[in-house]
C-alpha cells in the first residue's frame, strides 16, 4: 500500500486512523509534555534559556498537536468529563489564569515585574550611567566587561550594543556586573 493510499484511507472514522491514533497519541503526548515541562521550569528559573528556548516552543506546538490527536482517541471519555463540576472549575481557573497573563501587559504595558523594568531600562543606558547605578566607577565597570570577554568598551554604549557588538549574551554582561 502507498502512503498516498495510506493518506486516502486514514480518515478519522477509518480502522487505520484509530490505529494510529491507539498506537501514537498518548506516548506522543507524554513524550512531548516531559519536554515542555523540563524546558519550561528551566526557562523559569533562567537555566540554559539559549539552548532550550527553541526546543520548548518546537516541541511545544509538537506537544499541541500530540494533545489533539489524544483527544481525538478519547472523544468519549472527555465528553463524560466535561460537564462535571470539577471540569468546569479547572477549566475556568486555567482560562482566568491565562487570560490574566495576557490582558494585563495589554491593560498596563508598564506594569509587571519591576526587576524586569529596571534591566530593560539599565541595558538601553549608557554605560557611564549606568556604573554608579551598579555601584562602581566607570572604569571598574568597563573592567569587568572586559573580564567578560568584551573588548573596545566605550562608555556611551549601552550593554545591548555591547553584546550585540561582541555577541556577548546580555545576561553574561549582567553576571559580570554583579559578580565580585
Amino acid at each position: 500500500m502507498t502512503s498516498a493510499t495510506l493518506a486516502e484511507k486514514a480518515t478519522p472514522q477509518s480502522g487505520l486512523f484509530q490505529t494510529f491514533l491507539m498506537r501514537y497519541a498518548t506516548v506522543a503526548t507524554v513524550a512531548t509534555s516531559i519536554v515542555v515541562g523540563i524546558s519550561g521550569v528551566m526557562l523559569f528559573f533562567h537555566v540554559g534559556e539559549g539552548y532550550v528556548k527553541g526546543a520548548h516552543e518546537w516541541i511545544g506546538m509538537a506537544f499541541f498537536v500530540a494533545a489533539l490527536l489524544h483527544a481525538l482517541r478519547h472523544v468519549k471519555p472527555i465528553t463524560k468529563l466535561l460537564p462535571k463540576t470539577r471540569s468546569k472549575i479547572i477549566i475556568a481557573v486555567v482560562a482566568l489564569v491565562s487570560l490574566g497573563f495576557i490582558v494585563a501587559p495589554i491593560l498596563n504595558p508598564n506594569g509587571g515585574n519591576p526587576f524586569k523594568q529596571f534591566v530593560k531600562v539599565s541595558q538601553n543606558a549608557p554605560i557611564s550611567s549606568l556604573a554608579p547605578v551598579v555601584g562602581m566607577s566607570q572604569e571598574a565597570l568597563v573592567k569587568k566587561l572586559q573580564g567578560a570577554g568584551v573588548q573596545n568598551v566605550q562608555l556611551e554604549q549601552s550593554l545591548r550594543e555591547i553584546s550585540q557588538a561582541s555577541g556577548v549574551e546580555m545576561h553574561e554582561l549582567f553576571g559580570a556586573l554583579v559578580r565580585k
